[in-house]
């Protein structure tokens, strides 16, 4: 589908498979040390066994490096995801930013700001654009290889995955139907789980935010353990 044309290469990113535009060195390969699917090999019912040890930070590698990698991958996968519900995620349609009955999101464009309410396509572009604003900022992503990260980098990542984390929220609340007739929910849940152990893994998103998904990790997690399909 167009939609596994696009999806496949950017995934294959997130596992070291392919080029990435990162802004540190990639990660490394199986022939350095840290296991990764090979091409030839890579679907998503290999992956879904994987996802958990896939996120673990490796002996010698730098987590603030390992942080960014993931960080701009998960980045670049939300986003490549979230457009494809373009046509069904409208003003008209999701005219309140929310995951559920029981959470609303208002945008804030600086802290000294005003808390305003947009509809769901409007604060995701924006959340896309602050994230993107984010990466592409030196201070905080340096872009050469002998910079440091800035001493709040861990703060930024974590505000980063908190903010990615109200996307899920949004289309498994909202969206879940139109992902299921696009025949993509395998994909969904794939990218989501991973996101999921890595946050937990480097506990990145506080308990409170997600509590929005919490019998949708419930499921995806049992439903790994078991092996059933999604």
């Amino acid at each position: 589908s167009e939609y596994m044309g696009t999806f496949l290469p950017s995934v294959m990113n997130i596992f070291g498979l392919g080029k990435t535009r990162t802004f540190r060195p990639k990660k490394k390969s199986k022939k350095d040390g840290v296991a990764v699917p090979d091409i030839e090999e890579f679907s998503l019912t290999q992956l879904r066994g994987n996802l958990r040890n896939l996120v673990q930070l490796p002996d010698g590698e730098s987590l603030n490096e390992w942080l960014a990698v993931h960080t701009l991958d998960f980045f670049n996968l939300t986003n490549v995801f979230y457009s494809t519900l373009g046509e069904f995620c409208t003003d008209e349609q999701c005219p309140l930013m929310s995951a559920g009955p029981m959470f609303e999101y208002w945008w804030r464009e600086d802290p000294n700001s005003k808390a305003i309410q947009l509809s769901a396509p409007r604060y995701i572009e924006n959340l896309f654009t602050w994230i993107e604003g984010q990466l592409n900022d030196a201070s905080l992503f340096p872009a050469d290889i002998d910079s440091a990260f800035p001493p709040n980098f861990c703060d930024v990542v974590k505000k980063i995955c908190s903010r990615l984390f109200r996307v899920f929220g949004h289309v498994y609340h909202t969206h879940l139907t139109h992902v299921q007739l696009l025949d993509q929910e395998p994909h969904l849940n794939t990218l989501f789980l991973h996101f999921v152990f890595f946050i937990e893994e480097f506990r990145l998103v506080g308990k409170k935010e997600l509590e929005a998904l919490t019998e949708v990790i419930d499921r995806l997690k049992a439903n790994e353990a078991e092996g059933s399909e999604w």
